[in-house]
């Protein structure tokens, strides 16, 4: 538990001050230290492989069935989040950036899907999956919350959704025993979502 709590609060240290201007980017990069630090000292002391912990433990029929399945929510829910932006459905063409937006989104399913669930999985399956689902939510919207940033962003559907699709990915990962599906489905989501981007929106940096 004291792991998740340090690197979530780490994280939303960084979420809430990486836009910062001069030297409040410290606060980000501080933040960003101890949610490293709260890794580390889980894989350092946790009695488990830390892989086990993550939801790393193999590929099965089980497993992939419910990636099959995550791919499908992915690209269903990337649609519908197109079709609310009132854009084409599906990209009409993949540009390099969808990659970066790939790889950032898988990177976040592995820290909370794989970590902060796994970490909290032992105080019950459902309240972790909520817990991780409320902490993703309040990372994401804390990236957008600062005034100086140049486009204003619907924090209550950012919040909605975030949370929402939290849900679906932490159960995911409790019905399939593997962050590899949550892992899928984000990827297909970001791969509808930001498939025809050129060039990284201004979050990005």
């Amino acid at each position: 538990m004291d792991y998740a709590a340090l690197v979530a609060g780490g994280l939303c240290l960084f979420s809430l001050h990486i836009h910062s201007p001069d030297w409040h980017l410290l606060y980000a990069v501080a933040g960003l230290l101890l949610a490293v630090f709260g890794v580390a000292r889980c894989v350092l002391t946790h009695p488990e492989p830390v892989s086990s912990l993550m939801g790393f433990s193999g590929v099965s029929a089980k497993v992939v069935i419910f990636m099959l399945a995550g791919a499908l929510l992915g690209i269903v829910a990337g649609a519908d989040y197109r079709h609310y932006q009132a854009v084409s459905v599906f990209p009409t063409r993949i540009f390099i950036f969808s990659l970066v937006a790939c790889s950032i989104g898988a990177t976040e399913e592995v820290v909370y899907r794989g970590f902060i669930q796994g970490a909290l999985q032992p105080s019950g399956a459902a309240g972790a999956v909520i817990l991780t689902s409320l902490l993703h939510t309040l990372y994401k919207c804390s990236l957008f919350m600062q005034p100086q940033l140049p486009d204003r962003i619907d924090l209550q559907f950012l919040a909605s959704a975030t949370f929402i699709g939290g849900l679906v990915a932490g159960g995911l990962r409790v019905l399939s025993g593997s962050v590899l599906a949550p892992i899928t489905a984000h990827l297909f989501y970001d791969l509808i979502v930001y498939g025809d981007y050129q060039s990284a929106p201004w979050w990005v940096w």
